[in-house]
C-alpha cells in the first residue's frame, strides 16, 4: 500500500494486455526501449481500449507491434502490478492471454518502442524479464489465474 497517495490523487490503474504469444514450442518476447521498463524483455501487448474487447485488444497489440496474425487467443490470468508505483507512478491490472501465431515470421514495426524482437525457448528466457510479462509467463508455467 502506498503511504503518500498525494501524488495518485489524478490517477487510476490502468488495464494493460499482455499476450505470450507461441509458435512451435518458441515464445515471442520484444525488449522494451521507450517506456518504464526500458532494456527488459516483455511480452507483446499494450493498453485496452474503451470499447474494445479483450481478445480484440491482445489481436490488435501483436499485428501492431509485430505484423503477426494470432489465433485461438484466450484469457489465461489477471495480475495486480504495481512495481512501477513508486519509480513510475505506473498502477496496472494486467492480463495475460495465450495466443499461436499463423507464421513465424515478424517484423518490428514500432522500432521506437522496441530494440528487438525474437522467439525463444520457454525454459531459456533472456533476462531480464518486465515483471508483468514474468508474472503471465510464471502463470501459464504453473497453470494458475494469478501469481500471488
Amino acid at each position: 500500500m502506498i503511504k503518500n497517495k498525494t501524488q495518485l490523487t489524478n490517477n487510476v490503474p490502468r488495464i494493460g494486455i499482455g499476450v505470450l504469444v507461441m509458435f512451435q514450442n518458441k515464445i515471442l518476447l520484444l525488449k522494451r526501449k521507450s517506456s518504464h521498463g526500458t532494456g527488459m524483455w516483455c511480452l507483446g501487448g499494450g493498453h485496452l481500449e474503451f470499447g474494445e474487447t479483450i481478445i480484440d485488444c491482445a489481436k490488435r497489440e501483436v499485428k501492431e507491434e509485430t505484423g503477426l496474425i494470432i489465433k485461438n487467443a484466450k484469457i489465461i490470468c489477471v495480475n495486480e502490478d504495481l512495481y512501477f508505483i513508486k519509480s513510475d507512478n505506473k498502477h496496472y491490472i494486467t492480463i495475460g492471454c495465450l495466443a499461436h501465431a499463423k507464421s513465424k515470421k515478424f517484423q518490428n514495426k514500432e522500432p521506437d518502442k522496441h530494440s528487438e524482437i525474437n522467439w525463444f525457448d520457454l525454459n531459456d528466457l533472456p533476462q531480464p524479464l518486465f515483471p508483468p510479462s514474468k508474472n503471465i509467463i510464471e502463470c501459464y508455467k504453473r497453470g494458475t489465474i494469478c501469481v500471488k
